[in-house]
């Protein structure tokens, strides 16, 4: 189901990436990937204060970014 749902907001925004992520912890898990890094992202770990997600969970806000690498709250931390 979640991959359904991060293959239409994918397909809706004409994004090259959707990322569905869970709070699990202190970590967020990538549980849904699509497009771009949907053969190696799932599963993968980050930490939960990390980068636009785990703005988005302190937030409680939806986030749609037009060029990620320019926004400042993208993270290029190591996943786990």
């Amino acid at each position: 189901m979640l991959g359904a749902l991060a293959e239409t907001a994918r397909a809706v925004f004409g994004a090259r990436a959707v990322s569905v992520l869970v709070a699990e912890g202190d970590q967020l898990v990538f549980t849904a990937v699509a497009g771009q890094g949907a053969d190696s992202m799932p599963g993968e770990r980050i930490p939960a204060d990390t980068g636009m997600a785990g703005w988005v969970l302190a937030a409680g806000q939806p986030l749609v970014v037009e060029n990620v690498a320019a926004d400042p709250r993208f993270s290029t931390a190591t996943r786990s």
